[in-house]
């Protein structure tokens, strides 16, 4: 998709932009982390009876408050793929790397939330994230093969078929977030020049986890600037953060993997 315009900001629009791309990624992995936690540590030993001093209504208290804080993490990821993918400058490079994570990572999601090394009825973020890719660039492709005119309904069908194609690879390859994921990348980068509508419609597609408001609004903060880069260290932190989870839950608690 060409860059035939660009965004028009308000005075208020422009004091906000004070994120780089680097602190949406932290803010990102941070809440993940704190979702990953509820879900693969703290809700497992809960159903152990492992409660500690407090009952189990504490911790489902505290659970349940991960689990919404967690909701923040997924919306950013899918607006920094966007981003990546407009300025990185090899596209090809960029989708090798999702799918290198999306093997190495498959093991140690399933471990987490699972409790075993393989299983196929559910998969990691990474392969959301790379079908999610793949799908804006068989649009691009699709756009620049077919579609002559930025409207009419040969550009639709460019945008609607690759979308709907990827939203149910994403679905019958048991993707976690399913076709959401695709559908909210596709949105974010149809209105790539047009923050306010990348915030409104992609958070009506996402109404089904209210908590996720906030990283709709962290996006609004973003001041389109990289940051500091640290390579690989956020890739890799998937993976190895969900390896430390199973590590505690064997060693302090007991709780192992299914063989």
């Amino acid at each position: 998709m060409k860059d035939t315009t660009k965004e028009k900001l308000t005075a208020f629009q422009e004091k906000i932009r004070i994120f780089p791309g680097s602190t949406l990624k932290w803010i990102a992995l941070i809440t993940m982390i704190i979702d990953h936690v509820a879900a693969a540590l703290l809700y497992p030993c809960m159903e152990a009876g492992i409660y500690g001093p407090f009952d189990y209504d504490f911790w489902l208290v505290v659970y349940r408050i991960m689990r919404n804080i967690g909701r923040i993490a997924f919306p950013i990821y899918c607006f920094l793929l966007v981003e990546g993918y407009h300025y990185t400058r090899n596209k090809w490079k960029y989708l090798r790397n999702l799918a290198i994570f999306a093997l190495v990572s498959e093991v140690p999601f399933d471990m987490a939330f699972e409790s075993e090394v393989v299983f196929w009825n559910y998969q990691n973020v990474f392969l959301n994230l790379l079908i999610s890719l793949l799908t804006i660039m068989t649009v691009d492709w699709a756009l620049q093969k077919f579609c002559k005119k930025d409207k009419g309904l040969v550009h639709d069908l460019c945008w609607l078929i690759p979308t709907a194609i990827g939203g149910v690879i994403a679905l019958v390859t048991f993707s976690d977030y399913y076709f959401f994921g695709t559908i909210l990348t596709v949105i974010l980068y149809r209105f790539y020049h047009n923050r306010i509508l990348q915030g409104i419609i992609g958070y009506l597609v996402f109404t089904f986890e209210p908590w996720c408001f906030p990283s709709f609004i962290l996006l609004q903060m973003y001041n389109g600037k990289r940051g500091r880069q640290y390579k690989y260290f956020f890739y890799a932190a998937y993976p190895v953060h969900l390896l430390i989870i199973v590590a505690i839950r064997y060693f302090c608690f007991g709780l192992g993997v299914v063989l």
